[in-house]
């Protein structure tokens, strides 16, 4: 609710090497592993997926969008890496 964007649907997914995806169409999904982690890295994970609706590429613009919901994103992406662990469980 707070960026203002729409998704058609919300899935978890098993995805090997990604925390989150999102299609053109608005669907996201999201790595059920990344329930394992921190909460507020999954808010990240949702906004970085969020945002992808709006910008479908890593652009200037996609990260101010971030930014602009997530001032500290590049601490949590680093923190991200600690939990890379996690997609060693099948």
């Amino acid at each position: 609710e707070k960026t203002g964007v729409d998704y058609q649907k919300l899935r978890l997914s098993s995805a090997r090497k990604r925390w989150g995806s999102c299609s053109a169409k608005g669907s996201l999904n999201i790595n059920w592993r990344l329930l394992l982690t921190d909460d507020n890295l999954i808010d990240y994970v949702l906004l970085h997926e969020l945002a992808h609706i709006k910008h479908l590429n890593h652009s200037k613009k996609f990260w101010q969008f971030v930014e602009k919901f997530e001032p500290e994103y590049k601490k949590k992406r680093k923190r991200l890496k600690d939990y890379e662990y996690l997609f060693l469980i099948d």
